[in-house]
Parts: structure tokens; sequence; C-alpha cells
């Protein structure tokens, strides 16, 4: 035979109460324990929100740095097959050249910023612009000046030239002058 399940009791307050049912306490938090509750939850978000901010900037800009030399290594295959560097192409276009150097699937158009190959060699051989020198190069172009500033960092040995607010570039050079 099943145990007999327990009765409901009067309570303090006139209705049933289940003896099954214990209680705590009936009093609920006070609006200053609530207060309390939220501004401990405050200064954490306060703390933790522009750290994972900056490691999510610091993971964009390694992986930027990463395409960065993925185009390198792929211009100088380039160069190495044909003596001569891959043409210049609008932002965000992968040059034809470069297609079969590059992982499959690679793309210099991404959510936070755009990859350029630029190739500024006048009829003669050397930079249309004179006062930067650079002939060959990939441009980042980027809104987030904070991402840009990170790739800074991490590029900080190589030629990597602010030109505007929103372009960088990394300078491609011949192999005998890197």
């Amino acid at each position: 035979m099943p145990p007999a399940a327990a009765e409901p009791v009067a309570s303090r307050s006139g209705g049933l109460e289940d003896p099954g049912l214990k209680r705590f306490g009936t009093r609920g938090m006070t609006l200053i324990e609530l207060v309390v509750v939220l501004t401990i939850f405050g200064v954490i978000f306060a703390i933790t929100i522009p750290s994972y901010n900056d490691l999510v900037r610091k993971a964009r800009a390694a992986q930027i740095v990463a395409d960065l030399y993925a185009v390198r290594a792929a211009a100088f295959m380039y160069f190495a097959e044909n003596n001569t560097w891959p043409r210049d192409y609008a932002p965000g276009r992968v040059p034809p050249e470069l297609i079969n150097y590059l992982p499959r699937g690679f793309t210099f158009r991404q959510k936070h910023y755009r990859l350029d190959w630029d190739d500024w060699r006048g009829p003669d051989g050397t930079s249309r612009f004179p006062s930067t020198g650079i002939v060959t190069g990939v441009t980042l172009l980027t809104a987030d000046r904070k991402l840009a500033g990170a790739v800074q960092n991490l590029l900080k040995n190589l030629n990597f030239v602010e030109f505007t607010a929103h372009r960088y570039t990394m300078e491609v050079r011949e192999l005998d002058e890197v």
C-alpha cells in the first residue's frame, strides 16, 4: 500500500498550506538590496566589456595581419614566376593574377575591413609617388582607427604607412630589398 499523502494544514494567513513545501522566508528583496546587486553587476560589466572588445579587436588585427602576409606571399610567388607584379585593382577585389596563389575562398572584402592590392609603378618602373617611394603594396581600408592601430602594433617592424584616416599600406618590395 502506498504511503498516504500529507494532509494540507491551516496556515497563519488562514489558507491551506502543503506541508511538503518548505518555506525559507516570506520576505523578498528590498530596494536597497536590489540596487546593490545591480551596482555590482554594473561594475563587473564596466570592467569586462572593454576587455572583451579589446580582445575581439586584437583577434581581428591578427586576422588582418595574416591576410596581409597571405597577399604579400602570393604577390612574391607571382613575381617569381612572371618577373612582374600583379596589376592594380579596385579595393575589395582580388587581382586575377593572385587567385591561384591565395588560399581557396580568400577574399579582399571582410565585414570590418577591405584589402586593396596597389601597383604604383610609373611607365619607367619607379613609384608614381616619390614622397613615399612605395611601388607595390597591400592596403588595409577600415573606418576603425583602433583596429588599424592594433594592426600597426603587430606590424611595427615592417613599412606599414598610414596614408589617410582610413588607408594603411604595407609595402611589398622586391625580395632583394626586403
